[in-house]
């Protein structure tokens, strides 16, 4: 059963609902690690759209207090919700959704590109559980066999409807071009596989979902998922490489920003924490040294134990437990 709260504006109507259920997830992460706060992905949002065959899911990303970053065929229904502050599809009393149409969906103009921002009719006030993430990905050098630690998160296939994510690690484009051969577009695109792990990955029902490198100090988009495989599958994940477009979504915001009516403000409905959070975890990094003649990169190294570091997802029936936040 759902409980629909509407917000009249001069404007128009926003519709926001609190719900008891989302159902199940069919996809997402598999054998991802579960999320034991929101404070660990606070810009995360799962977008759902009612078709014919039934409820289809998505993830999105908060980047800014109106705008969600997403992959284009999330938001190609006539009509969507967005839900924030959700961490479980079972349980999701403290979230609430906003249901949204075309009219707030600006996709990029080449129509092909699987990438769009969603400008919300509200304002959304921030806490340490929602929240923005920034994008930037210019010096992150993709063409490295293996280039660095990211993290995604999720809802696991068939093991649980809790919020999950999975850690992978960024491969070049070369290896990555010997699994798609001409179908992988390297300027436009990029691929990850498990990070000691090759069982955990991103999956269907989880596009749009953003890559974030620089977790959990100083997270950052540099991707969106936006090719699914059937978990299961041992071939890399496929993104839409957010560096070539961080030009129109700062001018696409821009514009807005400018030409746009002010909206009323949308609180988060829980108790904002004033406690500080302590210190997250490091994450793993190694160093590439270069010769007179050739180029050595060193192995990377195992993550570290869960005292200081995300605890690595090993093949079980129930995910392990992530370091208290």
């Amino acid at each position: 059963m759902e409980i629909h709260f509407v917000i009249l504006t001069l404007l128009g109507s926003i519709f926001v609902f609190a719900q008891s259920s989302l159902g199940s997830a069919q996809g997402r992460i598999q054998n991802g690690i579960e999320v034991d706060t929101l404070k660990r992905f606070p810009h995360y949002v799962t977008i759902t759209a009612e078709t014919p065959t039934g409820k289809n899911y998505c993830g999105g990303s908060i980047i800014s207090d109106q705008w969600i970053l997403t992959a284009a065929h999330c938001v190609s229904d006539k009509q969507f919700s967005v839900h924030f502050l959700l961490k479980s599809l079972s349980n999701v009393e403290n979230s609430f959704s906003i249901t949204l149409d075309q009219s707030s969906v600006t996709a990029y103009p080449t129509g092909f590109d699987n990438i769009a921002l969603v400008k919300l009719p509200v304002i959304l006030k921030f806490s340490d559980k929602l929240a923005p993430i920034s994008y930037s990905a210019e010096d992150v050098e993709y063409t490295k066999p293996t280039n660095g630690f990211v993290v995604m998160p999720g809802f696991s296939l068939q093991e649980s409807k809790v919020l999950t994510y999975g850690m992978f690690k960024l491969v070049s484009s070369r290896e990555c071009r010997t699994n798609f051969y001409w179908f992988l577009d390297e300027y436009l695109q990029i691929c990850t596989v498990g990070w000691n792990n090759n069982k955990q990955m991103p999956c269907e029902g989880n596009e749009g979902t953003g890559l974030i490198i620089g977790w959990p100090q100083e997270p950052r988009l540099i991707g969106i998922f936006s090719s699914p495989l059937r978990c299961g599958s041992d071939l890399p994940a496929i993104y839409v490489k957010l560096l070539e477009y961080e030009k129109w979504i700062d001018q696409t915001i821009g514009r807005w920003r400018t030409t746009s009516t002010p909206w009323p403000i949308i609180t988060p409905m829980i108790p904002i924490s004033t406690t500080p959070l302590p210190t997250p975890p490091t994450p793993p990094n190694w160093v590439t040294t270069d010769g007179r003649s050739t180029t050595t990169t060193t192995s990377p190294p195992k993550p570290p134990t869960p005292a200081t570091e995300p605890p690595i997802p090993q093949p079980a029936s129930t995910p392990p437990t992530p370091p208290p936040w």
